[in-house]
């Protein structure tokens, strides 16, 4: 929903950002960047991909590349073995993607090589791509390098759509010497609802990227004793406030 508004905002305060709209199609079986011609808007995307089911199948994943390719487009693979780890079995193989026509792999995510997929591209049409993966301001670890003879978002989609790349690796990371502001005030509104929001956090990480069945099952083992020395008390004052009963 933000593609036009990046656009605008890089055109018109941050020039030296290039923008290329696309987004992550997220699901419990592979997350994949679809990547689209600089011009397509975001009306364009909404009318042309439909949103991801959460599971879904060999036959829709490959609908999906196809489509990306139909609007001119670029479909790329994500941190595989981060997938194969928080959906154990779920993941099609590297080769089915290879099969369905995957332009790209990402070969470094954040600060993590993935060697198998690298191995597995030499000699296939798929190529190397990295990610920073970087959901707040810290180091990066990979960078990938486009041959392209002018910085504008055309000239970089079409150098990915060449599939020339090459990958740059620090595994230590670049010095990231800020610290970054923070609001000495309070959200009064924030602080209120702090509570809950920890609540929905914990309730978060026993449910995604999978279910933790025995964890959950631990925390309802808790609830069912709370409540069950709750109701202790409440017999024992009931009974010490009337000897008679």
């Amino acid at each position: 929903a933000g593609i036009d508004e990046a656009k605008a905002l890089a055109a018109k305060k941050y020039p030296q950002i290039l923008v290329i709209p696309g987004y992550e199609w997220t699901t419990q079986r592979a997350h994949m960047n679809l990547l689209f011609p600089p011009h397509l808007s975001q009306a364009d995307l909404s009318a042309a991909i439909t949103p991801p089911s959460v599971d879904p199948s060999d036959e829709e994943i490959r609908r999906v590349i196809a489509r990306v390719h139909e609007l001119g487009g670029i479909a790329t693979l994500n941190h595989v073995p981060w997938t194969n780890e928080s959906y154990p079995g779920r993941q099609p193989a590297t080769r089915q993607f290879h099969e369905w026509g995957v332009d790209y792999i990402e070969i470094i995510n954040v600060d993590r090589w993935d060697q198998a997929s690298y191995d597995f591209i030499q000699g296939s049409e798929i190529d190397a791509i990295s990610g920073t993966d970087m959901h707040r301001p810290g180091p990066a670890y990979g960078w990938t390098l486009l041959k392209t003879d002018a910085f504008d978002a055309q000239s970089l989609f079409d150098a990915l759509l060449e599939g020339d790349t090459e990958l740059v690796y620090l595994p230590e990371g670049t010095p990231y010497p800020f610290a970054h502001a923070t609001n000495p005030t309070p959200n009064p509104t924030y602080t209120a609802l702090r509570p809950l929001i920890a609540i929905g956090d914990y309730f978060t990480q026993l449910t995604w990227p999978v279910i933790r069945t025995g964890e959950l099952l631990i925390l309802l083992a808790w609830i069912y004793a709370v409540f069950l020395v709750v109701e202790l008390i409440r017999f024992l004052v009931s009974r010490s406030g009337n000897p008679h009963k």
